[in-house]
């Protein structure tokens, strides 16, 4: 039970988003079974998620020269809403670091907590000519699950 009062059945991730609810499930699975309880998160889709999220990723990268030197002289760049509305975002540093650190998902390790209960299900969904994430991560992960 969250502490909404909710108690939170399934999680779904996509692309990186499923390191981040795989984490998520494999912690609080954690919890429950060092207090003797059920797992109650018993269900976790995939859909077109890493098996492994590269260690080695510079999330800067993502961003143009100008911002990457804001970033360096100043800690923080200016980020324009993508949705088209009149939004900016400041990123920080520490955005970033933060960023890096929920990229770092070793599948294998995570999983763990998910396999001593055998009543967990996990659903991965996807497409053949995926070119961003290769079908391969959603066979290596199967395999693990």
């Amino acid at each position: 039970t969250n502490s909404l009062g909710c108690q939170v059945r399934c999680v779904i991730g996509h692309s990186k988003g499923s390191a981040s609810v795989l984490n998520y499930a494999s912690h609080v699975a954690k919890q429950e079974l060092e207090e003797g309880k059920d797992i109650t998160c018993k269900c976790f889709v995939n859909l077109a998620g890493r098996y492994r999220v590269p260690v080695i990723h510079d999330p800067l990268s993502k961003f143009g020269e100008k911002q990457r030197a804001e970033m360096l002289a100043k800690g923080f760049f200016e980020l324009k809403s993508a949705w088209g509305d009149e939004r900016i975002f400041k990123v920080t540093k520490e955005d970033i670091d933060a960023y890096k650190f929920q990229r770092v998902a070793d599948t294998p390790g995570v999983l763990v907590h998910l396999r001593k209960d055998s009543s967990v299900r996990v659903l991965t969904i996807h497409g053949r000519e995926d070119e961003v994430v290769p079908v391969q991560d959603a066979f290596r992960f199967d395999e693990e699950v």
